[in-house]
């Protein structure tokens, strides 16, 4: 098949070349014409030699029918030698057989025994071998060819004994007569088949040149750039799917010839400039507005290189190793660079390259485009000379803010001091009312001022957070014991609980936790006319060194409609300003809460409880300091001594169900089996169904309210129920933590609400002593009932000081109340009205303690400080400097310590806080190393 199709092509070629035929169609229909010529004398002369064959096999095949037919009729004959019989046989097959030239029979010796022709049988015969010797020696029928007839020989047998030969000779002329007509059809025939292929020819090559005609004439106007060229084909064919391929490409060079045109305008009218650059750095072409933004005409550009109008960078990179860094990158992120234009200047532009994906004139092209920014480098000047004037001014702000604080603090201060000195005298009972209502008034006050500037701080992004050790179960009950006062006022009760899953040694900013915890929980208080508040602290995750925690503030208020839950954390909003009205407060508290969390990385929200009030949550990250070896906020084990508590059953009588739950929880993971009851009546109960059981109680918790009547007449019943000595009590009640309050007859020991981890366990420590060596009460300062609940309670501090102290204030104010606080406590005081007669004085007296104020005329505490540090040190004495400031900002204990103070007491100056830095610094005046 293959050469054939060789051999076509060939021929379709040298037609071609030949230029035979004339067109396509010429040269189609000739090439079949041949074509079919020659298949069909092929074919004709394959059919007419295939019938020659066929009638010859038919003449052979009678000649043998007659030679078999005799031999099977005359071996009788031929065997007796009836020579008539034989004649007479042979005469009936001559008239039936006109074809058959001769036949005649031979006996076994060859003789001729009958003949029924009228020729020589010998004549024609071939030469060689006789035809009947060789039937004889093959014993089967033979045939051979002689001229113009067939001859054949047959054996005859009589009894398989062979008797003779019958041989018969048919003409071949009535075969080449029908061999001659069968040819003489044949051809006509073929002729005939030939002339009607190549009609139908003609007729079809119309059908598929005319098509291809119209595409020719299509692609030359294609050519000339006619491009609304379209070819319709019915037919279904390759010519379709042709005509089909061509009318998308035009639509496709129409497409792209308008995508061309619309590249171009856009080019023109981009603003930004566009060069193209080859891989080398050459320029190949470039828009309008590169012609503009630089200088130069396009022809100008066109070839050049592009490093001499793009400058180098910052590293002076070369042109070369940034063209292979674009080709690497494909794409490159825009980048501030500058133009160099004709007329030397240097133009900032915004730089960014992109890999072509096709070719220009066969060269791979980089794409450059350029954004003139020098405008925007104009407006950032601007804006960052803003930005620098904006944080001048809000330095200045910083400054005046804390100048104010200063200024407005300071006679509050003198105010709250000089109501506090009022207290301590002599007043009826309206006079003590007044004044506890000018005290409450200026705290308030002061807690607004401290707002204001907190806010003011966050607002300004100049708040920073500390990184410091604390213990954050302990800050938790610092926070309750400075608002317990409050709850118990308006009859709240006020239960805290860190879960012990909760580390307690935590790294972080503890005077913000304990400011969200105070404006939550105080927040709680204030909108809470009956029922509790509680706090519940618990791990949310935790990490290898940090923990997530999140607090819960609960309360029994109001709720919070769900209209005005969105407000809540809005700076200067209150959910309700009926409220704002009734409460007061800036409505500054909350929003500070949220930033203070959200810098902590956490997150505030509220929502409504089911049984009505509201919860306060949110959650703060810390991290673990891993340097204390402590236990959880649950477990206190210091010294081990809780060990001797352990499988102590103790009773715990507490109407307040969070209360009960929380001490159940305390008790039980120090080891105590606790049993609790909410009143009297079933402690009775417990205590002496526990006695009857032989399990009787060895210690008993009560809330002061916990029965009727007074706590020490609920305790003095319970102990009669066990004797004198079987039974500890310890009550819990709601006086402030410090004060002094003697436990009644038949109370161990007394602790203020809400309770603390370490009062309560140094409280059943020093009850569980008793316990165990009742004999030695006097000597052990656990055995009395005031000596149990100093070692529940904060021990006392000594209240008169016989110290030298200098105070370095400038208002006289609050010199008259440090003066008058310091003299109550036994102190000789010296009075310095600024920096430079602190500094004087210093040096030509001895004074056992320096109260030194941070903001006063001529030279200002630090820098005093500063100066007597130099001055001592030359004479090798160091006497205590404790910083006064009426500040609230940020960071200012941290600025006195810099400066060479030892402490800090912040204004209004508090008695207690007073008293306890006097028993720190008292005797601190110590010889310092000299220089």
């Amino acid at each position: 098949m293959s050469l054939l199709t060789r051999i076509g092509r060939q021929v379709w070629r040298l037609l071609a070349r030949l230029r035979i035929g004339g067109g396509l169609q010429g040269r189609f229909i000739l090439f079949v014409s041949l074509l079919l010529i020659v298949c069909g004398g092929v074919v004709t002369k394959l059919s007419i030699d295939a019938r020659a064959d066929e009638i010859e096999r038919r003449l052979e095949e009678r000649g043998h029918a007659v030679a078999g037919l005799l031999a099977r009729l005359l071996p009788r004959a031929i065997d007796t030698l009836a020579v008539d019989e034989l004649r007479a046989h042979l005469a009936e097959l001559r008239v039936g057989m006109p074809s058959l030239r001769y036949a005649y029979v031979l006996d076994d010796e060859g003789r001729i025994l009958s003949d029924g022709t009228f020729e020589n049988p010998r004549r024609g015969l071939p030469v060689g071998d006789d035809l009947e010797v060789v039937c004889a020696r093959t014993s089967e029928p033979v045939a051979q060819e002689g001229p113009g007839l067939i001859d054949v020989a047959h054996p005859a047998y009589v009894s398989a004994r062979r008797v003779g030969v019958v041989r018969v000779g048919v003409d071949r002329g009535e075969a080449r007569a029908e061999m001659a007509a069968v040819r003489d059809a044949s051809i006509v025939l073929a002729a005939a088949l030939v002339l009607l292929c190549v009609v139908l020819t003609v007729a079809f090559a119309g059908t598929i040149v005319r098509p291809l005609e119209r595409l020719t004439r299509a692609i030359q106007a294609v050519a000339r750039g006619e491009l609304e060229q379209e070819i319709r084909v019915r037919a279904g064919d390759e010519l379709r799917v042709l005509a089909d391929a061509f009318n998308e490409m035009t639509a496709t060079l129409r497409d792209t010839m308008v995508s061309h045109e619309y590249v171009d305008n856009v080019l023109r009218s981009m603003s930004d400039a566009l060069l193209v650059v080859s891989r080398e750095g050459r320029i190949l072409k470039v828009n309008a507005s590169a012609c503009t933004m630089l200088g130069f005409d396009e022809f100008e550009l066109v070839g050049r290189g592009v490093d001499e109008v793009l400058e180098a960078d910052e590293h002076d990179t070369p042109i070369e190793t940034e063209l292979l860094r674009w080709v690497g990158q494909r794409r490159t992120r825009p980048e501030e660079r500058s133009y160099r234009a004709k007329d030397g200047r240097s133009i900032p532009v915004s730089f960014t390259t992109s890999l072509m994906s096709g070719r220009i004139g066969g060269v791979q092209a980089l794409v450059c485009l350029a954004q003139d920014i020098t405008e925007r480098k104009r407006d950032e000047e601007r804006m960052h000379a803003a930005i620098e004037a904006a944080e001048i001014a809000n330095e200045a702000k910083g400054t005046f803010l804390a100048r104010m604080s200063h200024e407005i603090r300071t006679p509050m201060n003198g105010i709250i001091g000089m109501t506090n000195l009022l207290l301590e005298t002599r007043l009826d009972a309206d006079q003590h009312e007044m004044a506890q209502m000018v005290i409450r008034s200026g705290e308030a006050l002061l807690t607004i001022i401290n707002d204001i500037l907190d806010f003011s701080k966050v607002e300004a992004g100049k708040l920073r957070l500390e990184a410091v050790p604390f213990d954050l179960p302990q800050l938790v009950e610092e926070v309750g014991e400075l608002l317990a006062a409050r709850a118990h006022d308006k009859d709240l009760e006020l239960a805290l609980y860190v879960h012990p899953e909760v580390a307690s040694q935590v790294i972080g900013d503890p005077g913000r936790v304990r400011q969200i915890l105070v404006n939550l929980i105080g927040n709680a208080v204030k909108f809470t006319e009956a029922g509790d508040v509680v706090v519940v602290g618990s791990l949310v995750a935790s990490g290898a060194d940090e923990i997530f925690v999140r607090f819960e503030v609960r309360d029994s208020g109001p709720g919070i409609p769900e209209e005005l839950r969105p407000r809540l954390f809005e700076s200067f909003s209150q959910a309700d300003e009926s409220m704002a009205r009734r409460f007061g407060g800036t409505g500054l508290g909350l929003a500070i809460s949220r930033q203070l969390v959200e810098l902590m990385g956490g997150e505030i929200g509220a929502e409504n409880r089911p049984q009505g009030g509201s919860i306060f949550w949110f959650t703060v990250r810390l991290q673990l300091d891993l340097r204390a070896n402590r236990p959880l906020a649950g477990h206190v084990e210091g010294d081990g001594q809780m060990l001797a508590l352990c499988g102590r059953r103790v009773l715990v009588v507490e109407p307040h169900e969070p209360h009960r739950a929380f001490l159940a929880r305390r008790l039980s993971d120090w080891g105590l089996e606790a049993t609790c009851v909410a009143d009297a009546v079933r402690a009775r109960e417990r205590l002496r169904d526990a006695w009857n059981a032989q399990t009787p109680f060895e210690l008993a918790i009560l809330d002061e309210r916990s029965g009727v009547g007074s706590a020490s007449e609920l305790s003095r019943e319970l102990k009669e129920l066990y004797g004198e000595r079987g039974l500890r009590t310890l009550v819990m009640t709601r006086m402030r933590p410090g004060a002094r309050q003697v436990p009644g007859v038949g109370v161990d020991a007394m602790l203020p609400k809400p309770l603390r981890r370490e009062a309560l366990r140094r409280a059943l420590l020093g009850m569980q002593r008793k316990s165990e060596a009742p004999s030695e009460r006097a000597s052990d300062p656990m055995t009395t009932a005031t000596s149990a609940l100093s070692s529940a309670i904060e021990p006392s501090l000594p209240a008169h000081f016989e110290l030298h102290v200098l105070v370095a204030e400038d208002n006289v104010v609050n010199q008259k109340v440090a003066r008058r606080l310091l003299e109550n406590l036994g102190c000789t005081v010296d009075v310095a009205s600024d920096g430079v007669e602190a500094v004087a004085a210093v040096e030509a007296g001895s004074f056992d303690l320096v109260l030194m104020d941070c903001q006063m005329p001529l030279l200002d505490g630090y820098d005093a400080t500063r100066v007597i540090r130099v001055n001592e040190n030359l004479r090798g004495v160091r006497t205590p400097i404790l910083a006064m400031t009426a500040n609230a900002m940020k960071g200012d204990r941290e600025r006195c310590l810099d400066a060479g103070m030892d402490d800090y007491l912040p204004k209004p100056i508090d008695k207690q806080a007073l008293i306890a830095a006097l028993h720190t610094w008292s005797g601190r005046r110590v010889s310092a190393p000299t220089l």
